[in-house]
């Protein structure tokens, strides 16, 4: 992905999850998507407002994410304020917990792949960027990258 001041924070919900700390996967993975939103609504000339879904809203009614975007931008919020606040209604079973923390980190996941999409250039060697405005330090046709692995 883009290498972006929230790109360490994203390798680590894969980390959290996979060390099985679900609760801590969970709330990193919303504030990660919090981040990116942010992010696309600046990066398209917007300040953004201090509301999830508003934002969310606008990106779909602007045409600058599809439905699908929208749909996992919403999944990955779902039950935000719950875990965000520990409050008395989060699950406290470990595999409910799992399941819905690999559902978030699946979820960020599609949302960055799609937000730093890229295709094969026919350079050798150089990618062409789907939505460029997200990417930063556009240097000179170059642009660094996070590497992380595994994915999720």
């Amino acid at each position: 992905m883009a290498d972006t001041p929230f790109a360490p924070a994203s390798a680590e919900c894969i980390e959290l999850f996979r060390d099985g700390h679900f609760y801590g996967a969970i709330s990193l993975s919303q504030a990660v998507g919090e981040a990116l939103v942010r992010h696309m609504c600046r990066s398209n000339k917007w300040k953004p407002a201090e509301n999830f879904e508003e934002n969310v809203r606008k990106l779909s009614q602007r045409q600058f994410i599809d439905a699908a975007i929208k749909s996992e931008l919403l999944r990955l919020w779902e039950k935000r304020d719950d875990y965000h606040h520990l409050n008395p209604t989060v699950a406290r079973d470990r595999a409910t917990l799992e399941e819905l923390a690999l559902t978030k980190v699946r979820a960020l996941g599609q949302v960055e792949r799609f937000v730093f999409g890229w295709s094969p250039s026919e350079t050798p060697g150089a990618v062409r960027l789907l939505r460029p405005q997200y990417w930063l330090d556009r240097k000179e046709g170059r642009v660094s990258v996070f590497l992380r692995n595994p994915s999720v």
